[in-house]
Parts: structure tokens; C-alpha cells; sequence
């Protein structure tokens, strides 16, 4: 019995001392350890306010200041629940579309859930006046009936995880409210638009020279195991290749704050644009139809070209060095301009291939 007592006695004695060697020398190997060091060097601690790309300025107290798609952002910064049990979801920031073939018009991305619900609610929009605008002085506003435009996908549930929320683009299409670019518009199932009014949400215009500049983006929100060497790889690549401007969605907060940090440069040269995309509803790949498209019209007013992929995807060249060189050997070759008149003819191949 003593000799089992003694047995304990040292295991005891073995285990505390194992544990206070593991309290000391691990912090003591990190200090030590140079590929720490150079990491936590590499990596500084960031303040989340800076993650917002340059941006045109805008005016203090501003609806664009306050809310933002870029990181960090809230959930109701993000979307709009049209419903209690959220089957339809509506991406807060809309877009103006002043392309002649389409345009004016401003475009929403909504998706639904057509697994559980066909059924849609018909939806108004109130647009404020512009300052040029002589109609509808009395009231102040614009009162249209938004459209259902493009449906992007359908419902899949043979495939894990099932696809139940399908995107639709909807937009809102009038030549005389849309004039000039408003600054925010307002959803309603009010046809008056006189009540029940959702929250105000921000119309994105981000107009520059776009002949012969090329986008790129992520085609759905960054998750998962995706480490910070794929994403710099696949920004350097994109550059390399003749990208001007990137857009990287993330999904949540699953990623380290690593891959945010190590694009911090990029963040502050302008030439990468971190949105949060943050989708709560369940469905597969979060919704990488409804992504794709807010990458679409982030960029097109300010891009010729867009290319839409996954950080693990690369768009490789056997005849050219860059994608400007490609393009002025299509147009030479006049492979482009066919594509382009077709695509002025057919508004889906232009909302999906290329934009001129």
C-alpha cells in the first residue's frame, strides 16, 4: 500500500513538473524561434478603420459613410431581411447602371428562397429628387415599381450542401427619375410609397476612365482553409496579368485575421477592395451567384473587362504575357468586336462575358 502511495506521489510530482516545463519554455522557444519573429513582424496589428478602401470623398454624416460594405461590417449593414423567416434577403447596397444598352437604372441583388417559396411580394421604391428634377415636386420623391430582372441559378437539392436560395436581379428602370444618381433609395410593399419603409439603402456609382481596364474579383465569399499565401498569390498573378482593381469578398469572420492583415498594403495603395459578405441564410457556397454579380456591378462603370474566379483559379495565357496584349490581338484579329456585337445584341452575354 505505502509502495502505491509512493507510485502516486511521484506521477504527481512527474505531472507538475511537466506542466510548469511547458508554462516556461514554450514563450521562451516563440521569443527564440526566428520564423515567429519574422511573422509577427510581418503582420502589425491594424486598426479596423483602415480596412475601408479609398473611396471619392463624401460628405459629412453621409449615408455612404455609415454604411458600407467594406470590413469590417454588420449584418444590417450587409442585408435587408424582407421577412420574418427570411425568405427573401435583399443586399443593402444597390447599384446605377449607366450603361447605354441597360441604363439608367439602379440593380438590387435579392436572393429567395425558392426551395420552401415561389412567391415573391411586389416591391416599390421611393427615390428621393434630385436637384435638377422638376417632377413630382409636391411630394418630393419618386414612387416605381421595382421589376424582377435576371434570374441567377436555380434550386438544386440533389447536391451537398443543396442550393435553396436562388439570386434575382431586380432593378428599377425611369429616365426622368434617374436623371442623376440618388444618393439612397428606400423598398416598400407600400405602392404609394408612403409607408412601411425599409431602411435606407446606399446606391454604389464608382465612375472612372474604364477603357482598357481590367477587373478581377473572387467569385464567391472567401471561407474555409484558405491561407494568406493563395490569396497573395492569386492578387499578384491578377496584377501581373493587368489588373487594375481587385474585390475580394469574405464570408463571416472565418478567416484569420492574417489574410486581412497581409492585404493591408494592397488596401491602402487602392488597388484591392475587402467586402464583407457575411450571408446568414443556409445555401450552398453562401450564394456565390448573388457574389459574382455584386462584383459585376461594383466594377462596371469603372472596368471594361472583368474576370470572375476563385483564389484557387487562374486564367492562363499560352499565346500572350498579360491580358491587354490578348485583347489587342482579338480586336487586330477582329475575334473581340464579334463578341462584343453580339454581346450589344444579347444583353445576358454582356452581363456575363465582357463588358465594352
Amino acid at each position: 500500500m505505502q509502495q502505491i502511495d509512493r507510485c502516486t506521489k511521484r506521477f504527481i510530482l512527474f505531472a507538475i513538473f511537466l506542466l510548469l516545463f511547458v508554462i516556461l519554455l514554450v514563450p521562451l522557444w516563440r521569443h527564440l524561434d526566428p520564423q515567429a519573429t519574422r511573422r509577427q513582424q510581418q503582420l502589425p496589428v491594424i486598426d479596423p478603420v483602415v480596412y475601408a478602401h479609398q473611396k471619392k470623398a463624401a460628405s459629412p454624416g453621409s449615408l455612404s459613410q455609415k454604411i458600407s460594405p467594406d470590413h469590417p461590417s454588420s449584418h444590417s449593414d450587409l442585408w435587408i431581411d424582407l421577412d420574418p423567416e427570411k425568405m427573401t434577403i435583399i443586399r443593402r447596397t444597390v447599384f446605377f447602371d449607366s450603361r447605354k444598352h441597360f441604363g439608367p437604372q439602379i440593380v438590387i441583388i435579392s436572393m429567395h428562397h425558392d426551395a420552401i417559396k415561389e412567391e415573391k411580394l411586389n416591391l416599390y421604391a421611393r427615390i428621393p429628387q434630385t436637384s435638377s428634377d422638376s417632377y413630382n415636386k409636391d411630394r418630393g420623391f419618386h414612387c416605381l415599381k421595382v421589376s424582377k430582372w435576371k434570374q441567377v441559378g436555380w434550386v438544386r437539392e440533389d447536391i451537398l450542401p443543396p442550393e435553396t436560395y436562388v439570386a434575382y436581379l431586380l432593378r428599377i428602370k425611369d429616365s426622368v427619375a434617374l436623371n442623376e444618381v440618388p444618393p439612397y433609395i428606400e423598398l416598400t410593399t407600400d405602392k404609394e410609397c408612403r409607408k412601411d419603409m425599409l431602411p435606407k439603402m446606399p446606391v454604389f456609382y464608382d465612375q472612372r476612365p474604364r477603357d482598357g481596364v481590367f477587373a478581377a474579383c473572387t467569385q464567391k465569399g472567401l471561407f474555409g482553409r484558405v491561407t494568406p499565401e493563395e490569396v497573395i498569390n492569386w492578387v499578384e498573378i491578377n496584377r501581373a496579368m493587368g489588373a487594375a482593381i481587385i474585390t475580394i469578398q469574405i464570408q463571416h469572420d472565418q478567416l484569420g485575421d492574417d489574410i486581412k492583415q497581409v492585404l493591408l498594403p494592397y488596401i491602402k495603395e487602392g488597388f484591392v477592395e475587402l467586402i464583407d459578405w457575411k450571408i446568414t441564410v443556409t445555401t450552398r457556397d453562401y450564394g456565390m451567384s448573388a457574389g459574382a454579380n455584386e462584383c459585376i456591378y461594383r466594377n462596371v462603370n469603372r472596368a471594361q473587362f472583368v474576370t470572375v474566379h476563385d483564389v484557387d483559379e487562374l486564367l492562363v495565357l499560352q499565346q500572350h504575357t498579360n491580358w491587354p496584349e490578348m485583347i489587342t490581338h482579338l480586336c487586330k484579329s477582329q475575334i473581340l468586336m464579334n463578341m462584343l456585337v453580339s454581346a450589344s445584341e444579347t444583353p445576358q452575354i454582356l452581363q456575363t462575358a465582357t463588358y465594352y
